[in-house]
């Protein structure tokens, strides 16, 4: 991997100082590895607030509980969702996710980053918040390209 925004150690080194899901996110990147743990793949209410409200401000009304959902989302909408997310506001398991990507020399890519496959933007709100990835994830820009995927049972 290259640059910082994607090293395994630098990923670690963020987490720790994250602490519990429920502290001061200090960046959009803080964020997304919260809401890596937190939402299905492609979820789309997590899709609309984040662009609505960036990734930090839509898990800190997230987290707050706030009943608005705002002009992307309708607050019916967003308290359904608020109410699936909840059994998963999990330090224990938000620690054991980014202990096993730095394990499996993993680093985290965020839309923000250069190397973020600008594809992925055709989901719309459906599109992953997040990629751990292994390896050059300059090949992620690669054209033309394929992917394989896959989600959590």
């Amino acid at each position: 991997m290259n640059g910082t925004s994607t090293d395994a150690r630098a990923v670690r080194a963020r987490a720790d100082a994250l602490g519990l899901p429920d502290d001061e996110f200090r960046d959009d990147r803080d964020a997304a590895i919260v809401w890596s743990t937190l939402v299905e793949p492609g979820d789309r209410v997590a899709g609309a607030a984040i662009a609505q409200w960036g990734a930090r401000g839509a898990l800190d009304r997230a987290r707050r509980g706030d009943a608005e959902g705002g002009r992307l989302v309708g607050d019916a909408v967003w308290s359904a969702a608020l109410r699936r997310w909840g059994p998963r506001w999990d330090a224990a398991t938000l620690r054991d996710t980014v202990e096993l990507a730095a394990r499996a020399g993993a680093g985290l890519l965020t839309p923000s980053d250069a190397g973020w496959p600008r594809s992925l933007g055709d989901l719309g709100a459906h599109a992953p918040v997040a990629l751990w990835v292994r390896g050059d994830a300059s090949a992620l820009a690669a054209e033309p390209s394929i992917a394989i995927v896959g989600a959590r049972a």
